[in-house]
């Protein structure tokens, strides 16, 4: 199975340190991964600089929409990517091969439920109150979590046409909204790309599963990878691993 990664290198109101410790974390994730599985980059040219010569191939980003967003990359690489490949954050750290299931319509990470709650209350609501199902039929604000989406793939090009569809429309629609009301949230592209899968898989039906309960590895999401300790680990690692 071949794994694509996403990396922009200048992702809006994201600092120098921030950009350097994605950096040293995609080094790892690269590491780790590629004793496994192929991997193409989609990145841009400090990345290349950077990464490139980590991995089998390496494609460009465009970056050609306005508003572009720090999770973009990843709409990108499908909207141009081709075949059976599974999209993996730079965050991800695999201990063995990936092992699918034989039936599925999507592959996503965990159920981000309690944990993701925290990120996802007030943006739901506000999003609810902007009268985001009229965009978006599948819209429901009952809460039982979300799809993270630090590995994810489709076996169906059509479903995966209809999530990026969704992206994009929840995009302008989030803009447009937060320009005309002056109230711009914290992380929307949560609802963007995880809790819109979900939406997505239980209203359309598609048989979604969770990759975590049957692979070894760790997704170290949100900032705890940023934590020092987690950080002077991953330094460690790059200096090791081949």
């Amino acid at each position: 199975m071949r794994l694509v990664q996403t990396l922009t290198t200048t992702p809006k109101g994201m600092s120098e340190p921030y950009i350097k410790a994605q950096l040293q974390l995609f080094q790892c994730s690269i590491k780790m991964a590629r004793r496994f599985h192929p991997i193409t980059l989609y990145t841009d040219e400090r990345g290349a600089n950077e990464l490139g010569h980590l991995v089998d191939e390496v494609k460009f980003l465009e970056k050609n929409t306005e508003n572009y967003l720090w999770c973009e990359p990843k709409f990108e690489a499908f909207k141009r990517e081709e075949g059976e490949y599974i999209h993996m954050d730079g965050d991800v750290f695999l201990a063995e091969p990936l092992i699918l299931p034989n039936e599925y319509d999507v592959l996503y990470d965990f159920n981000d439920g309690e944990i993701g709650d925290f990120y996802y209350k007030n943006n739901i609501q506000i999003f609810d109150e902007w009268g985001i199902k009229e965009v978006f039929p599948h819209w429901n604000t009952n809460w039982t979590g979300a799809h993270n989406v630090g590995l994810i793939s489709f076996k169906n090009p059509e479903h995966m046409k209809m999530y990026i569809d969704t992206f994009y429309i929840i995009k302008e629609f989030y803009f447009r909204k937060s320009r005309e009301t002056q109230n711009r949230l914290m992380l929307p592209e949560l609802i963007m790309e995880q809790l819109s899968l979900k939406l997505l898989a239980i209203g359309e039906g598609w048989n979604s599963i969770s990759l975590n309960n049957m692979n070894s590895y760790i997704h170290m999401y949100s900032n705890r990878k940023l934590q020092w300790g987690f950080m002077e680990l991953i330094e460690n690692m790059n200096k090791t691993l081949v």
